[in-house]
């Protein structure tokens, strides 16, 4: 019987080896639970017809030869991760194996999340024992289930899963011993070097990278306006600013490279626009008399609104807002929020009652400010303001739909319609209320209309050039 030569050395200490040894996120789940799960699928999608040509519309199906970041990513960011694949895969295949497929991406994300939390307290560990249980289940379910050529649980890999709840407490978060932080350190050489010829190497790959940067800001010169909408901001033409200090909650450039005037802003059929300078001073009379935040249902008389004065009848476009926010971990972070890249956000709900959804979600059509200058009898301030305020369009939870993680699925929303009698689809908000950005993801498989903003015409609610949105979207926890 053959013995193990570091068991041996250890063992007169009280010690053993194999405690020693910590779990490895990266290969063992990113790499390797996730990989083969990913591949199974896209090999069930095969026997479909049409399945893994819709599938491919997403780009998904051609991750084979990832690095190990970029299978992270598949986890995590906005285009790939086990949440954004939800979307995507859906209805593509029959009941039950729809909804069998749904339930596990869903728990393998949730498992995903509680291994790589950078804090853990006696609950989430309780949860993640709990979490390693129902994934066990919902891996064995998926390998039964789909017939043909099953998933191969035997491996260390899959095997593994069940050792990541008593790990952590003994040698403490993952983050503590990823191998992810080696790997990330020469990423880029090693892309760079498979493009050189070998010789001379390291001049050549500096030549590579000199080239990629002098490429992305050609690409970012060559910005057409026929692109984009006239108050976006070209990211050529964005500033870099001083740091945001952690003591603000947000940051929004007070550059008047971009000012628009008015009545010239609203002069077209835009029903983005509708009604935008008397619901603009609504939005700002109500911010200047401390009004609570009831997502600008609230109406003034003309009178009232005749205090406000919009100086120079001018408001100012911003490329981007920064916003700070504390993490689950009691770090600080910050989002950019960009109304061409990255527009979503999400707020408080005003909303109580035992079915309210906690949060609003909206997407960022402008981001501006403008100089008011409040007169009359209830102006506290008789001077010049400074008032930063973003163009939004409303997200509202569809009706009747089951999400959270008892039921295992995500938050479903879609566009409020333009003619909601009851909430509106377009409105103001004051930037010191955004929490931060969000991913938000369409709902594929409902599809698009035009009845949400019946409208050809071009609109800022659109990207240039499109006529209709997705019916629902999914709100990426």
């Amino acid at each position: 019987m053959s013995k193990n030569a570091f068991s041996e050395l250890l063992r007169p200490y009280g010690a053993e080896m194999f405690p020693l040894l910590v779990v490895d996120l990266m290969h063992e789940f990113e790499l390797g639970v996730w990989k083969a799960v990913f591949i199974h699928i896209i090999r069930i999608l095969h026997t479909l017809p049409n399945a893994v040509v819709i599938f491919d519309e997403s780009n998904a199906s051609e991750r084979k030869k990832l690095a190990a970041r970029d299978y992270e990513d598949y986890l995590q960011n906005l285009a790939d991760c086990f949440q954004t694949i939800i979307p995507v895969i859906e209805h593509l295949l029959p009941e039950p194996f729809n909804g069998m497929i749904m339930t596990m991406l869903f728990r393998l994300a949730e498992w995903h999340a509680l291994a790589k939390l950078r804090m853990h307290t006696d609950d989430t560990l309780t949860r993640f024992k709990k979490s390693t249980t129902v994934i066990g289940k919902e891996l064995r379910q998926f390998h039964a289930e789909p017939r043909g050529k099953f998933l191969n649980l035997a491996t260390y890999k899959f095997h593994a899963i069940g050792d990541y709840p008593s790990t952590i407490p003994f040698v403490g978060t993952t983050d503590s011993f990823s191998t992810q932080i080696g790997e990330l350190a020469h990423r880029l050489l090693k892309r760079l070097y498979r493009r050189t010829n070998k010789r001379n190497a390291i001049k050549q790959m500096a030549k590579l990278e000199r080239r990629q940067i002098r490429l992305q800001k050609a690409r970012e010169a060559a910005d057409s306006p026929r692109k984009r909408h006239a108050h976006h901001i070209p990211f050529s033409q964005t500033r870099h600013h001083e740091n945001t200090g952690v003591d603000v909650h947000h940051y929004i450039s007070p550059s008047q490279n971009h000012r628009t005037n008015l009545y010239s802003f609203v002069n077209d059929k835009d029903p983005a626009k509708e009604d935008f300078i008397p619901k603009l001073k609504d939005h700002l009379l109500g911010r200047l008399l401390h009004r609570d935040f009831d997502g600008d249902e609230e109406q003034f008389s003309e009178e009232e609104r005749a205090t406000v004065r919009i100086n120079n009848n001018s408001i100012y476009s911003v490329g981007t807002m920064r916003v700070n926010y504390t993490t689950y971990d009691m770090r600080r972070d910050q989002d950019t929020i960009n109304p061409r890249t990255h527009p979503d956000v999400i707020v408080l709900s005003a909303e109580t009652g035992r079915n309210a959804h906690p949060f609003w979600y909206a997407r960022v059509l402008g981001i501006f400010y403008a100089d008011v200058v409040h007169k009359g009898p209830q102006a506290q301030n008789h001077g010049t303001q400074r008032m930063e305020f973003l163009r939004v369009r409303w997200f509202g939870v569809v009706p009747g739909y089951k999400s959270g993680f008892k039921v295992a699925r995500l938050p479903k929303l879609g566009f409020v319609s333009y003619d909601d009698e009851n909430t509106p689809a377009f409105g103001f908000l004051d930037p010191s209320l955004v929490l931060r950005g969000c991913y938000i993801v369409p709902a594929f498989a409902d599809g698009k209309t035009t009845m949400l903003l019946p409208t050809v015409i071009p609109t800022v609610a659109r990207p240039i050039g499109e006529t209709e949105e997705w019916k629902n979207y999914y709100a990426i926890m």
